[in-house]
Parts: structure tokens; C-alpha cells; sequence
């Protein structure tokens, strides 16, 4: 077997290798699964969509889904907190903590008729756990219908705080 030969397959190799570790994401080696203790998290929504030539509104109900992935622990929901295209809170949510349980899952609602969000709205979400746990899924669902039209549109969250902490 020649040099270059060796060299090429030695050069493969060390990119494998590179590409692998770069690739490879938090918690637990090489899966991607991220364990964390609670964070704060933002999830965007709207309260209508335009459509057509003439931008007429179409009103959309909200459902903010907030499913525990992990299939052992508990985790905390903190707070759910509604806040209108400016910033300004519009709604909590949650007068206490609500547990979610193991797989679990809960939903919040806003009506299509509640536009007091303005045209995009928000949720600020907090949650923690005892224990490190997988990373809830938390995501805005969003459908509207008028006659003969109807859309969905689905928001996922972004972390904005890792272990609870306020933004």
C-alpha cells in the first residue's frame, strides 16, 4: 500500500473524528440530550395572521403546550406568564408551582377572540426539578379558521436562562 494511500485514510480518519467532536452536544456523551435543573424560556406567538392582497386578520387561539420528556423525574412549572407585543405582562398564568410529572404534559390557552397580546405576543416560562432532567418541549400551537380558509402554526421555545434563574 502506497504513502499517499495511508495518508489519504489517516486524513479521513482525523476528519471523522474532528467532525464527530464537533458534533457531539451537551449532557449526556455523544447523544445531544441536554440535562438541566429548570430554566426560563421564551416561547413566541401570535394573535392573528394576515392574509390575502387585502391583509385581512385572521384570529388564531393559542395552546402553549408544556410536555416533561423525562421519563423518570417530575419537574416544577414555575410560572406561565403572558406578555403583549411591548413587553408588558398581560396574564400570569399560575397563582402556584404545578408539578408536571413524569412524561406529562399541560396546556394554556388564549382565546381567538383575545387580542389583548397585540399582534405577537409572548410567554415567559419557568420551570425547575430537584434533579437534573431531559429538557422539557414547550411550543406554541397556534390555529385560526373563517370560512374556507384555515391555518396552524407551530412556535418552538428558546432558552433564555439555564437552572431557573430570572432573565
Amino acid at each position: 500500500m502506497g504513502r499517499r494511500v495511508i495518508c489519504g485514510r489517516v486524513a479521513v480518519i482525523l476528519a471523522g473524528i474532528f467532525i464527530m467532536g464537533f458534533l457531539h452536544g451537551e449532557g449526556r456523551a455523544g447523544t445531544g440530550i441536554n440535562l438541566v435543573k429548570g430554566q426560563t424560556v421564551y416561547v413566541p406567538t401570535y394573535s392573528f395572521i394576515y392574509c390575502g392582497d387585502r391583509a385581512r386578520k385572521l384570529n388564531v387561539t393559542t395552546t402553549l403546550s408544556i410536555r416533561n420528556t423525562d421519563v423518570s423525574n417530575p419537574i416544577r412549572i414555575v410560572s406561565v406568564n403572558y406578555h403583549n407585543s411591548t413587553g408588558a405582562l398581560v396574564r400570569d398564568y399560575l397563582k402556584d408551582a404545578a408539578e408536571l410529572g413524569p412524561l406529562s404534559s399541560t396546556q394554556f390557552l388564549v382565546g381567538e377572540s383575545d387580542l389583548s397580546g397585540g399582534a405577537a405576543p409572548s410567554f415567559i416560562v419557568r420551570w425547575e426539578s430537584a434533579k437534573e432532567v431531559n429538557e422539557p418541549l414547550i411550543e406554541a400551537i397556534m390555529i385560526g379558521c373563517a370560512s374556507n380558509q384555515g391555518i396552524s402554526l407551530v412556535c418552538p421555545s428558546r432558552v433564555i436562562a439555564v437552572d431557573g434563574s430570572a432573565p
